[in-house]
């Protein structure tokens, strides 16, 4: 069940000798970047940066076994984002998910959404990596040359559409033998086409707003190496804390600083 809350606190502390947000003491950007840190069951120091209304958040994992590598990149424009009225989930593990969902279609959402189309690689080889407009459960498989040429209109009318959201995505295939038994994925040949693009998504100058996911075989981020990815604009900032109590005071701290630094046109 998701808790919808207004996150209205005039005050909130992390720890003692932490964090206090008064009236007239808000809270920095290096305040935040520590408290999302501080109040997370995982990430690690330097995970999280916030420049102005620019949010990133990096997260690297190595597989335990050594066989594989993940690599989450999440680049926020705060502004594009719905930091007041807010959902609280609690999860299987114990910890509280914040959901921020992202505001209505916006003269700025499609301009970062433009800059993202527009650096789509030059050819896509196969039709397992090609670009598609996901709407919800269902992917609309979209030829590259349409995607690259997509036009404001066309893009706002993506975003208008229920459910709709733009997505790139790239899967592997498991290979089988001849007794057709199943064997690992193998990576696409798109594989470093598809490294690339994302590398050039994260990095787009601020405001930006994108959602990287990546997945390789082996120890770390090697192109050819890549498994399967995703680049999509995010529909919601999804944050995991220690508990309720850590989601609202980051919450209420996310919003005081959007009041005070963000502006969205």
């Amino acid at each position: 069940m998701k808790l919808k809350v207004v996150l209205a606190l005039l005050f909130v502390m992390v720890g003692a000798g932490g964090y206090w947000f008064g009236k007239r003491n808000l809270p920095t950007s290096q305040d935040l970047a520590g408290m999302m840190v501080a109040l997370s069951p995982d990430l690690e120091p330097g995970a999280i940066e916030l420049v102005g209304c620019q949010l990133t958040q990096r997260v690297d994992r190595p597989a335990v076994d050594g066989k594989g590598f993940t690599r989450n990149v999440l680049t926020a424009d705060l502004s594009l984002f719905e930091l007041e009225n807010v959902g609280l989930r609690p999860s299987q593990a114990g910890t509280i998910v914040y959901l921020a969902e992202r505001k209505p279609v916006s003269t700025q959402l499609i301009d970062q959404a433009e800059r993202l189309v527009r650096v789509v690689p030059a050819v896509i080889a196969t039709e397992a990596s090609t670009p598609s407009l996901s709407r919800g459960t269902r992917d609309d498989q979209t030829p590259r040359g349409d995607v690259a040429a997509m036009s404001r209109d066309k893009i706002r009318e993506v975003f208008a559409m229920p459910e709709a959201n733009l997505a790139f995505r790239l899967t592997s295939r498991a290979t089988s033998d001849e007794g057709g038994q199943a064997g690992l994925p193998e990576p696409h040949p798109d594989a470093p086409r598809f490294h690339a693009f994302a590398e050039s998504v994260m990095a787009l100058d601020a405001p930006m707003s994108s959602q990287v996911s990546l997945l390789y075989r082996g120890p770390t981020a090697a192109p050819e190496q890549l498994l399967a990815g995703t680049v999509e604009v995010p529909k919601e900032l999804v944050f995991t804390l220690r508990s309720e109590g850590s989601a609202k005071m980051l919450g209420a701290a996310l919003y005081r600083y959007q009041v005070a630094h963000c502006r969205q046109r």
